[in-house]
């Protein structure tokens, strides 16, 4: 018996699969997601939560002052991070109420290393050219079983990010579901 795929939301009809999926990108430029928001090395964990709230994403580049990656920041770091340090992550109101009440001198000895996202991040940092074959990004991604991949330029700088996300775009826009092309901006 053949399962069948519901429809949740609008917009094309979906059907299954019976033929192979192909990539409609060629190279990684294709397939990365240009300018993406990053943040900077030197930035508060409060900033980078907040950052990445007001995103709605769950994990960001890391650049330093000349725009190059130096690591990735993603939610998961920041909970290691809060965990570690006073043992639960602030909601907003209690990070803006204690913003609001003056520290004891047993909290501004506790709170007088003021970490920055570089000291939590996850330092590595894999990146391709924007000329990269597709087939050559996928692969990277899955031996280094890495959900996101830095896009550079010939001067190490971030142009763009290819997350699984984006592969699986590429080939939904490529197969285009009931032989119906999905257009750009769809899923935008």
């Amino acid at each position: 018996m053949k399962a069948q795929i519901k429809k949740s939301v609008s917009g094309p009809s979906m059907a299954p699969l019976e033929s192979p999926v192909c990539l409609q990108a060629k190279v990684a430029r294709d397939l990365m997601t240009p300018n993406p928001s990053s943040i900077h090395d030197t930035a508060t964990p409060q900033e980078a939560a907040d950052f990445l709230y007001r995103k709605h994403i769950s994990a960001s580049p890391v650049i330093d002052e000349a725009g190059r990656p130096v690591g990735v920041l993603s939610l998961t770091d920041l909970v290691w991070f809060q965990r570690a340090k006073d043992g639960h992550f602030k909601s907003q109101h209690e990070f803006y109420q204690a913003s609001k009440t003056p520290l004891s001198k047993e909290s501004k000895a506790k709170h007088s290393k003021k970490h920055t996202v570089r000291d939590i991040m996850t330092p590595a940092v894999f990146s391709v050219p924007p000329e990269t074959p597709a087939s050559q990004v996928i692969s990277e991604m899955f031996h280094s079983q890495i959900h996101r991949l830095f896009v550079v330029d010939h001067d190490g700088i971030l142009i763009g990010v290819i997350s699984a996300f984006d592969i699986v775009r590429d080939l939904f826009r490529r197969n285009s579901f009931n032989a119906r092309c999905v257009p750009r901006g769809y899923f935008d």
